[in-house]
């Protein structure tokens, strides 16, 4: 469903499923993810991206890849306008991340009073309840995912089909885009 929202302001654009926004552009008040009224606010998130073949440092080291990242990433900063039931969804999944990285250390005081014969089951609980919240955590924070963030612009996938329909074309003069 399209809402009578006001099409984006210039400098954020489509170009297929991808969003783009050009620095110092504000999204309009439809929310990314269904294209109704923003109702729920902004959340203002911050977006790193470098170039894949940074990813090559991974296999002499992840220390190396570390470095490399954080010299070359690009960063672009962004007020995400969302609906309040995708707004409330977002904080729920915060929340329960939260709650499964902070429960999980019950099975390290559980493995305290349980016999040597049962730690196993102690220490493989506390493991996957962290790994699952960390995941959890990181999807709930997904809400767009940086394709390419230059000096001029920011490329993101993961908007919703009704939102981008609201906005206008890439105009030719961002072509050059891959």
């Amino acid at each position: 469903m399209a809402s009578t929202a006001a099409p984006a302001a210039t400098g954020v654009y489509r170009d297929g499923k991808n969003l783009i926004v050009t620095r110092g552009a504000e999204v309009p008040p439809i929310c990314i993810r269904c294209g109704e009224v923003a109702t729920g606010g902004q959340l203002l998130k911050k977006f790193y991206w470098h170039e894949p073949w940074v990813y090559l440092l991974l296999l002499p080291g992840v220390i190396w890849y570390i470095i490399a990242a954080l010299i070359v990433r690009k960063r672009m900063d962004l007020a995400i306008p969302l609906c309040a039931q995708h707004r409330m969804r977002f904080q729920w999944l915060r929340m329960a991340a939260i709650l499964m990285m902070i429960g999980s250390s019950i099975f390290v005081i559980i493995s305290f009073f349980l016999p040597p014969d049962y730690l196993a089951y102690a220490v493989f609980s506390f493991f996957g309840l962290l790994l699952i919240g960390f995941v959890t955590w990181l999807v709930a924070g997904q809400l767009l995912r940086p394709k390419l963030i230059n000096e001029s612009l920011g490329v993101f996938r993961g908007a919703g089909e009704h939102f981008l329909a609201q906005l206008p074309q890439k105009p030719p003069s961002l072509a050059a885009l891959g």
